[in-house]
């Protein structure tokens, strides 16, 4: 019974119809953006803006908290690296660039975890 109503719950759950045209240009452009750069902007505004923490303050998009975080530099330009091939992959011109990239990261972790295995023997 609870499992017939939940389903007929959500069945009838809709979310409003939107009609104005600033709404519709803000979709646009969430779609287009790439969702690192909204994260790290979301979180730079909370925490920082909302919440006054100093850390976060002025985090507007992936690579500004990329800079921020308290990392060794090679974690961080592995994560640049990371966000480059994936920033790369959202620009349809750009596919094949980005799936060259997802390879050649692909392969240098398969070389890591590798020489990893060899190590420990």
């Amino acid at each position: 019974m609870l499992l017939f109503c939940s389903i007929s719950y959500l069945s009838h759950a809709q979310l409003p119809e939107v009609t104005t045209t600033e709404s519709k240009t803000e979709n646009k452009t969430e779609s287009t953006t790439n969702f690192l750069d909204l994260q790290a902007n979301t979180y730079g505004d909370i925490f920082g803006n909302k919440m006054n923490i100093e850390e976060f303050k002025g985090i507007d998009d992936f690579m500004s908290l990329v800079d921020k975080m308290d990392a060794s530099p090679k974690m961080k330009a592995n994560l640049i690296e990371q966000y480059q091939a994936y920033d790369s992959s959202l620009d349809p011109d750009k596919k094949e660039i980005a799936k060259a990239q997802f390879n050649a990261l692909l392969l240098k972790a398969m070389k890591e975890g590798q020489e990893k295995e060899k190590s420990k023997q």
